[in-house]
């Protein structure tokens, strides 16, 4: 009898169930616009981004995420944002369970096509030039700090039990850190190649 199986008795699901390997070649990017009666218009942009959970390029792939978008030190935050004041809010989230990456934002709509241009350029970069020590060096401590603090979460470490026993690992804290700092610049351009644009979705302001 498995762990899963005497965790969870009446589950029906296999232990992979619940990481979608649906992939698709991307032959052209899809665009979708739609308007309502907003004050800014929404700039959402899709990604696939083929690494799931148990990959032994997940880590890599949550690092990627972390400096493109995921915190306050991220390039789109500091270039697109700040530097450029172009996005009311801008950041990037990585979904592990499906492959895909998103980046949201909120623009002003007279500077729509300026803000695309920049954050295509940030994410280029991300995919094609080497990430600096520094940067890695802060998204790793980030993303420490929030491992850190959902051991004081219940929902948190139910999450992660949760995930644990259907992958069949159970790292500790200390081997998860271990993995984190092992990860290098060339990990996150090695990542960066399977990024592929899938959708832009534009929630537009109704004129």
């Amino acid at each position: 009898v498995s762990l899963t199986q005497t965790i969870f008795p009446n589950a029906s699901f296999s232990p992979m169930d619940f990481l979608d390997y649906e992939t698709k070649s991307v032959q052209a990017v899809t665009e979708v616009v739609e308007h309502d009666k907003i004050s800014q218009t929404k700039l959402n942009i899709g990604y696939r981004f083929p690494i799931r959970q148990g990959d032994s390029k997940h880590v890599a792939a949550v690092l990627f995420n972390a400096a493109l978008g995921g915190y306050v030190h991220s390039r789109l935050f500091l270039n697109v944002r700040e530097k450029h004041s172009l996005c009311y809010y801008v950041s990037s989230v990585y979904d592990a369970y499906k492959g895909i990456l998103f980046i949201y934002s909120g623009v002003d709509a007279k500077r729509l096509d300026l803000a695309k241009k920049v954050i295509d350029e940030e994410v280029k970069r991300m995919c094609t030039e080497r990430i600096s020590e520094k940067e890695l060096a802060l998204s790793k401590q980030a993303l420490i700090n929030d491992l850190k603090e959902s051991e004081d979460s219940q929902g948190a470490r139910q999450n992660l039990i949760y995930i644990q026993t259907l992958l069949g690992k159970t790292p500790t804290l200390a081997e998860r850190i271990e993995k984190i700092e092992q990860v290098t610049p060339e990990d996150l351009l090695e990542v960066g190649k399977l990024l592929v644009k899938d959708t832009v979705y534009l929630l537009d302001v109704e004129r």
